[in-house]
């Protein structure tokens, strides 16, 4: 039996369901996880913190920056992979040395974390990663251990925490971090469209059909 109190995420894609619970993520083919049956579970090492699917793929994020993607139909193995992130040399959040510091040389990196992962609706092979170092990657999932990171989008000065996809247009991506700003993306030219500036952090973002934003805040 599952103790529903301990699910962390809960994602459905189409008839399918998946639950992650601490280190195990389950999958559930029926209308909710209580009379859905259960065909697949796995069960990962560190903590599970996001899941994300499409009809051919279901991906989960392991703490810290760990990727694994399963066969969302078949629950076969495709591809794992450790996320490196990238540093800034003027990031305030490293720390820096004092002057005149003769023990001391480089600035201490910061711990790169994965927040999440998400499958483009429109290309199943196409995973977007968003982390604790200000950019979101697209990484192109061919088969296993060929993985390549196509294009990386700038603009935030803090942790990515959510990215939300186009509704209209397939080159749209919309994010928001703790840093408070929303920013709309062009992943054709990597451009930065729009961006809008709150006072609070973000924690959320999603699009309806009509492509309105949709954010949550943690300003009460």
């Amino acid at each position: 039996s599952l103790d529903m109190r301990t699910h962390s995420h809960l994602l459905w894609e189409g008839s399918f369901i998946y639950s992650c619970q601490n280190n195990k993520l389950h999958l559930f083919v029926g209308k909710n996880t209580m009379n859905g049956v259960l065909k697949h579970s796995f069960k990962t090492a560190n903590e599970l913190v996001d899941v994300t699917a499409s009809d051919a793929i279901c991906g989960a994020v392991i703490k810290p920056r760990q990727i694994v993607m399963w066969g969302g139909n078949n629950g076969n193995f495709i591809a794992s992979f450790k996320y490196d992130g990238i540093h800034f040399s003027n990031d305030t959040r490293m720390y820096a040395p004092k002057k005149h510091c003769r023990k001391e040389f480089k600035k201490t990196k910061i711990e790169i974390e994965v927040i999440g992962c998400r499958i483009s609706p429109y290309n199943g092979r196409r995973v977007y990663i968003y982390s604790n170092d200000k950019t979101i990657s697209r990484w192109n999932v061919r088969h296993k251990n060929i993985i390549k990171c196509e294009l990386r989008l700038y603009g935030h000065s803090g942790a990515v925490i959510d990215i939300a996809f186009g509704t209209k247009e397939s080159n749209v991506i919309y994010s928001v971090g703790n840093d408070g700003i929303l920013i709309k993306h062009d992943t054709f030219k990597s451009l930065l469209l729009a961006q809008v500036k709150i006072d609070s952090p973000f924690v959320g973002v999603e699009t309806t059909n009509d492509e309105k934003v949709i954010t949550c805040s943690n300003d009460g």
